[in-house]
C-alpha cells in the first residue's frame, strides 16, 4: 500500500511542495510595490516582504524568506502563482510591443 492509496503526502512530495512555495516567495521578493498590490496579497505577507526589504543581513533576509513562505502555505498560494504568471506574462507582451496588438482578454484565458 502506497501513501497515494492512503492519501498522505510522501516525503519528497512535501518536499517538492515546499521548495516551490519557497521559490514563488523568492520570486514575490523581487516585485515592485504596486506589482504586489496587483496580485492582490494578503496584508501579512505584504508587509513581511515589505520588513524584508529593511534588512540587511543576509541571514535575517533568509530567515525572513522562509517566513514569507510559511505564510504562503498557510493560505492558497495557487492563486497568487497564477496570478504572478498572468502579471509576468503581461509585463513581458508590454516589453516586446506586442501587448497593444494583442487583445487583453486572451491573456487571461
Amino acid at each position: 500500500m502506497t501513501y497515494s492509496d492512503q492519501g498522505k503526502e510522501s516525503k519528497t512530495q512535501k518536499k517538492k511542495r515546499a521548495l516551490s512555495v519557497r521559490r514563488l516567495s523568492n520570486s514575490l521578493v523581487c516585485l515592485a510595490d504596486n506589482d504586489l498590490k496587483q496580485i492582490g496579497l494578503p496584508e501579512n505577507i505584504f508587509d513581511a516582504i515589505c520588513d524584508l526589504r529593511k534588512i540587511n543581513k543576509h541571514s535575517a533576509q533568509r530567515r525572513q524568506k522562509l517566513f514569507i513562505s510559511g505564510l504562503l502555505r498557510k493560505i492558497n498560494y495557487h492563486e497568487i502563482e497564477v496570478k504572478l504568471k498572468m502579471l509576468l506574462q503581461k509585463q513581458i507582451l508590454h516589453k516586446k510591443g506586442l501587448l497593444n496588438r494583442v487583445n487583453e482578454s486572451q491573456i487571461y484565458k
